[in-house]
């Protein structure tokens, strides 16, 4: 993996940098620790599956590599992090991870769908901006909750593919379809041009319409989650779909950096609108109260 963290209920990752390394760790014995024969070893979290890993080439340049990457190890570190074993099989960081389907849930991970639950509560309204960026499609209130409320009937948190760094994705690959008439579309112009072509959709004031003088079904959804892992570097995909009468008439691999969808929801953001403030703050309350309408307890689980 190309990227850490230090603490498991860290909600923001690194790169691996040696002066990276040396900030977040401060030369401290938890992260600097001998092996068996002697040598200094370092040791972080995987910020996927908040298992413990060990940093290789840190300062020692790699024969087979420029750059230093990060490895799971088979064992938990005391004040660091636990060795789960479901965990580990299913991480998108481990090179044979073992095969599942959207239908598998985990049955042992150790608690980490709490940090997973915690992450989205609390980063809500970035990871819905974050989606209606990527898509082109507004989503209004209702509509994110109506998605948040299908992912915890889903208990997506347990769907092995979940991890600390795709919720943006799962968030939408867990959503039922839903109808794209009366939506807003905004800096998309592959799909306004795949509805407009069909001579029966519009576009009136950017919202979607119906110009046929009959019913028709316009339905937008996500589907085929897959992930690559490359040289340590991680990259996944799903497929966004629009389709009219059943007939898919727009299509667009989604590709999912998580490097990217982390420096999004890490940033801070000061903003003057007062509207944007309130929808925002709207969103992390819808969070809040669907996760408590599944059991969940935001009060208790930390910011």
């Amino acid at each position: 993996m190309n990227r850490i963290k230090f603490k498991v209920d860290e909600q923001k990752d690194y790169p691996i940098e040696a002066h990276v390394f040396e900030t977040y760790s401060q030369h401290s014995s938890t992260y600097y620790r001998k092996n068996a024969v002697g040598e200094m070893c370092h040791f972080a979290v995987c910020p996927a599956c908040n298992g413990p890993v060990q940093v290789i080439g840190l300062y020692k340049k790699l024969a087979n590599t420029d750059r230093p990457y990060a490895k799971h190890v088979s064992h938990s570190i005391s004040n660091l992090a636990t060795y789960i074993q479901e965990n580990y099989n299913y991480c998108p960081f481990r090179a044979k991870r073992e095969v599942y389907s959207k239908a598998t849930r985990k049955e042992n991970d150790g608690g980490l769908h709490q940090f997973i639950v915690q992450k989205l509560i609390s980063k809500f309204d970035k990871i819905i901006l974050f989606i209606s960026k990527k898509t082109g499609i507004f989503i209004s209130l209702t509509l994110a909750e109506s998605m948040l409320d299908d992912y915890f009937s889903s208990r997506a948190y347990l769907y092995p593919g979940s991890t600390l760094l795709n919720l943006p994705l799962m968030l939408a690959y867990f959503m039922r379809s839903r109808t794209l008439f009366g939506r807003i579309i905004q800096g998309n112009e592959k799909l306004e041009q795949s509805l407009i072509s069909t001579k029966l959709i519009g576009l009136k004031d950017k919202k979607v319409v119906n110009l046929s003088n009959k019913h028709k079904s316009l339905t937008f959804y996500f589907l085929k989650h897959d992930t690559i892992l490359i040289e340590h570097n991680l990259t996944e995909y799903v497929w966004f779909e629009v389709a009219l009468d059943e007939h898919v008439i727009f299509k667009d691999k989604w590709k999912f950096e998580p490097d990217y969808a982390e420096n999004i929801m890490n940033y801070q953001y000061v903003s003057n609108n007062e509207k944007i403030n309130q929808r925002n703050a709207t969103l992390l309350d819808i969070a809040k109260r669907v996760a408590e309408k599944y059991g969940f307890r935001p009060d208790l689980m930390g910011p």
